[in-house]
């Protein structure tokens, strides 16, 4: 039983490949050591993952309003136990934005969130799935 579950019914959820974890979201580019004048682009890991979410169906509804966003993420056989627990959560709440399901990732509109690792996933050579889940403010 998921930790998650305990908390009800979700407004919406969606299963995803495993998100990009914090670390590797963005890298420097530009610039020499010392002097400043870099910049930070999308890398091509995270830029990937966003481009694989466009083939799910995302049949939501806008969520206006006040929420609680709940992430299960269940490794695969390439994941290692060294991420960040929480290094899961920035990408997972984007991607809501990205898509409609949320109109902002701010304090107004995301009160909370929760990313929890599940049992891996035996059978999954790769990275291993997410569910991403958003719940009323009211399970507080």
């Amino acid at each position: 039983m998921s930790i998650l579950s305990r908390l009800g019914d979700p407004i919406w959820s969606i299963t995803v490949p495993a998100p990009t974890s914090n670390n590797k979201m963005y890298m420097p580019v530009g610039g020499s050591k010392g002097r400043g004048g870099s910049r930070l682009i999308i890398s091509p890991e995270y830029r990937l993952w966003r481009e694989s979410l466009n083939l799910l169906e995302w049949n939501s509804p806008v969520i206006d309003g006040r929420v609680f966003i709940g992430i299960e993420v269940r490794p695969g056989q390439t994941m290692t136990d060294k991420s960040d627990s929480d290094g899961f959560i920035k990408a997972s709440i984007d991607c809501l934005v990205r898509h409609g399901v949320l109109a902002d990732d701010s304090r107004k509109y995301v009160v909370g969130s929760l990313c929890y690792f599940g049992r891996p996933v035996i059978e999954c050579i790769h990275e291993g799935y997410a569910v991403i889940s958003v719940y009323p403010e009211s399970i507080l």
